[in-house]
């Protein structure tokens, strides 16, 4: 979130898209060696991630290094790269399994399409969407720290090769409509035929397949584009990620579907970590819970702070009244019958989602 001791400027997003192609080859992230890189002696930790630096995302870029250099005892050297510039969120997850990046930032929708079971935590309404964005966060918070799913979920990720670091929520995932649609989505019906940009998430495919929009996957760094020229309608982000990147220039309206909160996460390659030394093991894992609670502390003033400026912009919130709302979830809540065949396809079993979700 802060950026005065990075050294990195504040990037934009025709920079965030440039810095795409840049960056592969940094601190030797092409090496075959899947040996934990060192310099001067110290383990260096470079760390991925979409999101530039700027004072309002609620990421945790600067103090966790603060943490890892901490509790290493200087041991580990950490370095960032914002914006993209060690790739897409899939290319770096590739990087992880191939143990040749240590730790990315990703979102839990990306991160899904490499191990599909954390799709459960993107069911619309699984987090409760009805009581707005801090409590849904921190209901999906609580579903991740839950012992069930952890004895799930993290076996689930080590298995594909991810050590699961620490969550980091930026929000809840609203329909963000751009202005020369001229619409304001009240109630489902209204979403009918919208083409929705999406992303490689099967789950969030199939909430606006149910709901009779058009969804279109497209990656992120091609978003802004498709969605100015009408390639997709709409896009279906939190306000941190809306205002960060700039698409409140692009949107007229915003509605508060609350589907699912967005819970980015950081994870570390497994390869890498099983090859650190214990106690190096340990000062990772405690940098993590410590860089998870600063970040949660972080959100509430960063989801102000960015639904404010978009206001500024012109932009509009709409908020569903309590029986729009009950027709939202009446349309598409995860307990309807259609979406046990999603839940079998992406979590493998009906019994499993809900142990995960300490659903009974």
């Amino acid at each position: 979130m802060k950026e005065k001791d990075l050294g990195i400027p504040t990037i934009n997003r025709r920079q965030f898209v440039k810095g795409m192609a840049a960056g592969a080859a940094a601190f030797g992230l092409n090496m075959l060696s899947t040996t934990p890189l060192k310099a001067k002696g110290k383990y260096v930790v470079r760390i991925g991630s979409v999101w530039h630096v700027d004072p309002i995302t609620p990421d945790v870029e600067e103090e966790f290094m603060d943490l890892l250099r901490k509790y290493s005892k200087g041991e580990f050297d950490p370095k960032f790269f914002p914006a993209g510039s060690l790739g897409s969120a899939l290319e770096r997850s590739q990087k992880l399994q191939a143990g040749t990046l240590e730790v990315s930032n990703t979102s839990l929708s990306n991160f899904a399409a490499y191990v599909p079971i954390y799709n459960a935590l993107n069911f619309p309404y699984v987090c409760k969407g009805y009581e707005g964005t801090l409590a849904t966060v921190k209901n999906g918070i609580a579903i991740t720290r839950s012992k069930a799913f952890q004895d799930v979920g993290l076996k689930a990720a080590r298995d594909k090769g991810f050590v699961l670091a620490f969550w980091t929520p930026i929000g809840v995932r609203q329909v963000a409509i751009r202005k020369q649609k001229n619409l304001t989505i009240k109630v489902p019906e209204d979403i009918k035929g919208v083409k929705m940009r999406v992303t490689g998430s099967f789950v969030e495919r199939k909430i606006f397949e149910f709901l009779g929009a058009n969804p279109v996957p497209i990656a992120w760094p091609e978003t802004f584009t498709s969605v100015q020229k009408g390639v997709a309608d709409g896009i279906h982000n939190s306000s941190v990620s809306i205002f960060t990147f700039n698409f409140h220039e692009i949107v007229g309206t915003i509605t508060k579907t609350n589907f699912y909160p967005t819970l980015n996460l950081y994870v570390a390659s497994q390869k890498w970590f099983e090859k650190l030394p214990k106690h190096l093991q340990d000062a990772f894992m405690r940098a993590c819970k410590d860089a998870s609670e600063i970040q949660l502390g972080q959100l509430e003033k960063a989801e102000k702070a960015a639904a404010g400026k978009i206001i500024a912009a012109g932009v509009q919130y709409y908020t569903p009244t309590e029986e729009e709302y009950k027709k939202w979830f009446d349309a598409v809540n995860y307990k309807k019958p259609m979406w046990e065949p999603v839940i079998k396809k992406v979590v493998g079993d009906v019994a499993t989602f809900k142990k995960m979700l300490g659903i009974s």
